[in-house]
């Protein structure tokens, strides 16, 4: 299997690192696995999938907003630099280790990868959020998972506090503005290109991981794993390149929640 040689090699690369005393990375997030997946944050799940792609030492650290360089989760500390932002860390982590997931990539694959990458993150990312918070049906899945990690003598107030916010947020945006229909086509949209792409091939680009598989996946991740119905979640179920592209990165990197 792909994924098998992919570790094989990979581990050896995490031996070599280790062998250099690399420091392991202080990883600040939850440590929830809610629904079944990594994280309630797509971005702290496509963190956490490049780590365990590359096979980069980390350990779990509860997460603490006013610690956190851009006042969001996920975060790290390497050493004494406390660091933000998902797609920053990995850039820093992907120089430091040869580029290893773009350095084989052609000019027109790159930009292939960057145009992935931007539009889950970007733009897709938006529809989520509103399915989540904008809709009822959403937040009444989400509330509880939240309420974990926040004090309960505090959680009553927080929780409808946070949403205030994200919904406000939502309309300034632009995504709140619209319809709930519209929203799932957005989304519909935005997975039929991502289908589209991926094709009949093991990853997003061909034979090889590329940066913006894990970024697909982390986004798959979070619209799969919760018990929220939509238009956009029955269209991704019945796109089947899209359902074994998710189960073999689960099998090959969380194995552990299966």
């Amino acid at each position: 299997m792909w994924h098998d040689a992919t570790a094989r090699r990979l581990a050896s690369i995490a031996h070599l690192r280790y062998q250099r005393g690399m420091q392991a990375i202080s990883l600040h997030k939850s440590n929830l696995r809610p629904w079944g997946t990594g994280d309630l944050s797509p971005f702290c799940i496509k963190l956490e999938t490049y780590l365990r792609v590359k096979q980069w030492p980390y350990k779990l650290r509860g997460a603490s907003m006013t610690k956190a360089p851009k006042g969001k989760v996920p975060y790290v500390q390497i050493g004494d630099e406390v660091m933000g932002d998902s797609g920053l860390i990995i850039a820093r982590l992907e120089a430091e280790s040869g580029n290893e997931l773009t350095s084989w990539l052609s000019p027109l694959q790159r930009a292939q990868d960057h145009l992935v990458r931007r539009t889950m993150e970007e733009g897709y990312y938006f529809v989520g959020l509103y399915l989540r918070w904008v809709k009822d049906a959403g937040f009444v899945v989400v509330a509880p998972e939240f309420r974990k990690f926040i004090p309960k003598a505090a959680a009553w107030a927080v929780i409808p506090m946070i949403r205030k916010k994200v919904r406000s947020a939502a309309h300034a945006q632009g995504i709140g503005r619209h319809s709930e229909a519209e929203v799932n086509q957005f989304g519909i949209a935005d997975m039929t290109a991502i289908a589209t792409l991926l094709g009949d091939k093991p990853f997003m680009l061909g034979d090889k991981l590329a940066l913006c598989d894990i970024t697909v996946f982390a986004f798959l991740e979070s619209l799969l794993g919760p018990p929220i119905d939509s238009e956009l979640k029955t269209f991704v179920l019945a796109q089947q390149n899209l359902i074994a592209f998710r189960q073999r990165m689960r099998a090959a990197y969380w194995s552990d929640l299966a």
